[in-house]
């Protein structure tokens, strides 16, 4: 998971600009009583996820003069929607990824935006900017709108967790052919336990273990010959700095990459450096 910047702007600004687009009466003035209850529920939500604690977070908000179904509407009509009065909201989350990944799985593109804590439970923070997440189609589908029920399964937040300062993700070759990689999450000696489970949580509910085995077995094969070629001239020697040099490179970028932690297999997996690379 990739951390990203918070959004810069608050719901109640949102929730003003939604209401001067508003024309229905009864509605807009259920709006207006609302904001300041939404903006308090909002900033207990954002405490709690300062603190890990939103499996703590209660999902009725009484005093809110809106139901579910209106909290609901008004974000698929003023934000997600393309003439929505809040589209300028949306798509400013849509950017806050800088390199346009998806954060949940770092190979998608962005093209929508995904609620950590799901609209269908927690309807009072529908339009929330911290509760809005850019990510791709594939990871806003994979993730369900479950409820969390404790700090350990709660899933990780782009806007609060960083995981990319330790080598938490491995790469394991199966030594046979057709080849294959299995990823999987490792624990790094300064995490909690608490985090360890919730980055699994999050490696299991974004379904990365075959998303990156498959991107991982077509960077083999398209790296293949190159290899074959350096142990041709270089020997195994020279396969092994090349890949070494791979790791270097590509730990550079990002520790926790898919393609680092092939990479670091590779680099050190004599199965594949002596008998794969065969010509």
């Amino acid at each position: 998971m990739k951390k990203i910047e918070k959004p810069d702007f608050r719901v109640t600004e949102i929730l003003t600009c939604c209401y001067k687009s508003v024309t229905d009466e009864d509605f807009k003035r259920r709006l207006s009583d609302s904001i300041t209850e939404i903006e308090k529920y909002t900033y207990e939500f954002e405490e709690k996820c300062a603190h890990n604690q939103v499996h703590e977070l209660r999902d009725e908000y009484t005093s809110i003069k809106l139901n579910k179904d209106e909290m609901i509407w008004l974000y698929e009509n003023k934000l997600a929607n393309q003439k929505g009065a809040g589209r300028k909201y949306y798509d400013s989350i849509k950017l806050l990824s800088s390199d346009g990944r998806c954060p949940f799985c770092k190979i998608g593109q962005v093209s929508t935006v995904d609620h950590f804590m799901a609209k269908s439970i927690f309807p009072g923070l529908a339009v929330s900017p911290l509760n809005l997440i850019p990510a791709c189609r594939d990871c806003n589908t994979k993730k369900k709108d479950n409820r969390f029920t404790t700090s350990e399964n709660t899933l990780l937040h782009p806007y609060y967790d960083d995981i990319s300062m330790e080598i938490w993700l491995k790469a394991k070759i199966i030594e046979e052919e057709p080849i294959s990689v299995i990823f999987s999450v490792i624990k790094p000696d300064i995490w909690s336990d608490c985090l360890y489970k919730r980055t699994k949580v999050y490696f299991e509910s974004f379904q990365l273990m075959s998303l990156y085995g498959f991107q991982a077995v077509d960077e083999i094969i398209n790296v293949r010959d190159k290899l074959v070629k350096i142990k041709a001239s270089l020997g195994e020697v020279g396969v092994f700095k090349d890949l070494k040099e791979s790791v270097e490179s590509f730990e550079k970028i990002e520790l926790n990459s898919w393609r680092a932690a092939l990479y670091r297999e590779l680099a050190t997996n004599e199965w594949f450096v002596n008998e794969y690379l065969k010509d």
